[in-house]
Protein backbone atom coordinates (compact mmCIF):
# COMPACT_ATOMS: atom_id res chain seq x y z
CA UNK A 1 0.00 0.00 0.00
CA UNK A 2 0.89 3.39 -0.29
CA UNK A 3 2.45 3.45 3.50
CA UNK A 4 4.72 0.72 3.15
CA UNK A 5 5.58 2.67 -0.50
CA UNK A 6 6.64 5.74 1.54
CA UNK A 7 8.01 4.02 4.20
CA UNK A 8 10.73 1.77 1.44
CA UNK A 9 11.53 5.03 -0.54
CA UNK A 10 13.03 6.61 2.14
CA UNK A 11 15.52 3.28 2.70
CA UNK A 12 15.58 2.69 -1.06
CA UNK A 13 14.44 5.45 -3.49
CA UNK A 14 16.22 3.93 -6.70
CA UNK A 15 14.34 0.25 -5.86
CA UNK A 16 11.05 2.15 -5.37
CA UNK A 17 11.98 4.45 -8.63
CA UNK A 18 12.60 0.64 -10.74
CA UNK A 19 9.51 -0.63 -9.36
CA UNK A 20 6.94 2.04 -10.19
CA UNK A 21 8.80 2.19 -13.62
CA UNK A 22 8.26 -1.48 -14.18
CA UNK A 23 4.41 -1.75 -12.83
CA UNK A 24 3.82 1.83 -14.61
CA UNK A 25 5.66 2.21 -18.09
CA UNK A 26 4.45 5.84 -17.89
CA UNK A 27 5.19 6.80 -14.25
CA UNK A 28 8.03 9.40 -14.02
CA UNK A 29 9.87 9.86 -10.46
CA UNK A 30 8.97 13.34 -9.00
Amino acid sequence: NMVSLVAMTEDSAEGVNAYLAHRDPNWRHQ
